[in-house]
């Protein structure tokens, strides 16, 4: 779909699914591309500081984004043309956005935990005091709670998780499910009927030690 070069990232289909939004790294800058699911063309929408991590709104109406353009990380917003750019955070530090599937809220990290702010603006607060979710990608919100991937701190093998589903209502942690084998921790994703998870998981990691002869 892109020929852009090696630094496109974060692709995330339209809710129509005849649009894919994506980040690129380009002339030392990030922006904001969406491009037909068909091909073509690639439309650059922002042009600015860093903007990064773009997400979809459930209607398709809107565009979410990390953007850097105030000195500091927040979560912003815009239309899939390219305007009616708003910053909906204030704090700092805000990375990753993800809308509730109702459309209510929009969901973030901020300092390795998931916060939240009403969908049209308003306060932000903390939405679980652990755990700390370390990656972009290792979590997804819906409309009564929040399934994410936990590294298992203090076992044998430090590279294993579990993926855990905070309820909002309860305010209470279930773990679904262990993985003995290192996971990316940037892919995940459940499915919308909630019977399937997908994750990456890494089944090989290798390193050699190589000779040059006749090295001069």
């Amino acid at each position: 779909l892109t020929f852009l070069g090696r630094h496109c990232g974060a692709p995330r289909w339209s809710p129509d699914s005849r649009r894919i939004v994506f980040d690129f790294e380009g002339q030392g800058n990030n922006d904001i591309y969406v491009v037909d699911a068909e091909g073509g063309t690639p439309k650059r929408l922002t042009n600015a500081a860093r903007d990064l991590l773009p997400s979809w709104s459930w209607n398709g109406k809107w565009i979410y984004f990390a953007s850097y353009r105030s000195g500091r990380s927040e979560i912003w917003r815009m239309s899939p043309e390219g305007g009616g750019i708003a910053e909906l955070t204030h704090q700092g530090g805000g990375s990753s956005p993800q809308e509730s599937p109702d459309g209510k809220a929009v969901y973030y990290l901020h300092g390795g935990k998931v916060w939240s702010i009403p969908a049209e603006g308003g306060a932000e607060s903390q939405v679980v005091e652990s755990p700390k979710v370390q990656r972009w990608g290792a979590w997804q919100p819906f409309n009564d709670g929040l399934y994410f991937m936990e590294p298992v701190v203090g076992t044998p093998n430090s590279t294993e998780s579990r993926i855990q589903f905070f309820e909002f209502a309860s305010r209470k942690i279930t773990s679904l499910g262990h993985l003995e084998k290192p996971s990316s921790l940037e892919g995940f994703s459940v499915s919308p009927d909630r019977d399937h998870v997908i994750f990456g998981q890494i089944d090989q990691n290798a390193v050699d030690i190589m000779l040059v002869e006749n090295f001069r």
